[in-house]
């Protein structure tokens, strides 16, 4: 007897997943986003203050370590039609990570050529809400939203046949993500990207002529050396050293932040073990991604198999990166919770996505099936939370501290009668005088909470 969801076919099941897991992802949104600015939105939003809103000034501000691109141009527009509101700024970062997602379907059946059951996994993996800081906490769509749905984009535009067309669009969307937050590391990726086809050219395997790929490799670190233009490093903690005193921890912080991905953090020996296993695997699999893009030839290979290998190492590769410098900037700020931080997970998620692209292409064989159902076993969990604990915390701190300080104007007397602080530091960077401007010009809670 045919099982009943093989009768309805892996299209309709993909899209009552989909409709369910978003459904539950803009719910999540709805119930806990408040019109509160946060933490580092008090400092981000600086430009706003200051009313230096010119784009290239918006697109190369520089915050902490990394700029923020795109993220300040969309909010200039998203604030000026919504008076400032930080809640409208959380759908706006739910609908980047909801299009990602859309998006990775489509670079699925592109790769693939067609849709199967398991791609249930592809919304599992990117509307987790173990992200829920990225969408409800300290929100900026630099930080992790619009560089995860520009990974998605770059992804697509390397799978383009056309090699002028391909690199040109890529060098576009490697250059975006440069300079929009964390999607720096793209930059330290697509030099080896045009390495390998220069590589490929050489043994004559690629369908890249060597002129052009060279000309895409030093475009691409053209674009790389332009980020450091009037940069000044600034590390993101007061803390930091280089190395730290323990090399041990900076392994050991990597595997924490996957494991987090996937839900528990405690205890704390069993989720380490499980992120070094994921970590691990991750390791792996772009280890032999590279191998195989640098070494599989064009004859006799099934359609799309030298941008699958690119591809899924590229994903792979871009969250190795990022959690790499995540252990190195925030080691110091103490084991486990500094590298349990539930932002963390958005730009954990092209591993994720990297990992099952990389299981599909192995033969559909009974290890690879156990392989396959293991991997949804195991962000199945991550992928249906719903961690309302967390989101009620964060919105009933807001709203008691907004409404108190409507009615009393302290910042400290706020801070003290609710126990929440909506900036640990505000003699640091004249908060009064930026809540005054709200109040003036009735921004933000100043016009509604809601």
């Amino acid at each position: 007897m045919e099982k009943p969801w093989k009768a309805i076919g892996p299209g309709p099941v993909l899209a009552i997943v989909v409709a369910l897991i978003g459904a539950k992802f803009f719910a999540f949104i709805s119930t806990y986003a408040v019109n509160v600015f946060y933490f580092d939105q008090w400092d981000t939003l600086a430009p706003f203050f200051q009313g230096d809103t010119g784009l290239l000034h918006l697109f190369t501000r520089q915050f902490s370590t990394h700029r923020l691109g795109l993220g300040l141009i969309s909010l200039k527009y998203l604030y000026a039609a919504t008076h400032w509101s930080a809640r409208a700024e959380s759908f706006l970062i739910g609908g980047c990570v909801f299009g990602a997602m859309l998006l990775a379907i489509a670079l699925k059946r592109r790769l693939f050529g067609r849709l199967a059951y398991s791609d249930v996994a592809i919304p599992l993996i990117i509307l987790t809400l173990m992200q829920y800081e990225t969408v409800i906490g300290a929100t900026n769509p630099a930080f992790g939203a619009i560089p995860l749905l520009l990974i998605t984009v770059y992804c697509a535009f390397l799978t383009l046949p056309n090699p002028f067309l391909r690199y040109a669009l890529v060098l576009a969307a490697d250059f975006l993500l440069i300079y929009t937050g964390y999607g720096f590391f793209m930059g330290l990726l697509t030099p080896v990207v045009f390495v390998l086809d220069v590589l490929r050219s050489l043994r004559k395997i690629g369908d890249v002529r060597l002129p052009l790929a060279v000309a895409g490799a030093v475009l691409s670190v053209s674009l790389l050396a332009s980020f450091f233009f009037h940069y000044t490093f600034t590390p993101n903690t007061d803390c930091f050293e280089f190395p730290h005193r323990n090399l041990a921890a900076y392994p050991w912080f990597m595997a924490l932040m996957f494991s987090a991905f996937l839900g528990p953090r405690r205890p704390v020996v069993l989720v380490t073990v499980a992120g070094l296993v994921g970590l691990a695997i991750a390791a792996a699999a772009f280890g032999i991604q590279v191998w195989r893009a640098m070494t599989r030839g064009p004859t006799g290979s099934p359609p799309n198999q030298h941008s699958t290998d690119v591809v899924t190492a590229v994903l792979l590769g871009y969250s190795l990166l990022y959690a790499a410098s995540a252990a190195v900037g925030r080691v110091c700020l103490g084991l486990p919770d500094a590298a349990q931080a539930p932002r963390y997970s958005t730009l954990l998620i092209p591993a994720f996505l990297g990992i099952y692209f990389f299981l599909l292409m192995f033969p559909p064989v009974a290890p690879a099936r156990f392989a396959m159902a293991t991997f949804l076993v195991v962000i199945l969990p991550g992928g249906v939370a719903f961690p309302s604990s967390a989101g009620h915390k964060l919105r009933d701190g807001k709203v008691a501290w907004a409404s108190c300080y409507l009615r009393a104007a302290d910042i400290a007397q706020c801070t003290g009668s609710t126990g929440f602080s909506v900036y640990p530091w505000p003699d640091r960077n004249g908060m009064r005088e930026k809540l005054e401007y709200l109040r003036a010009h009735r921004l933000s809670f100043f016009y509604s909470l809601e």
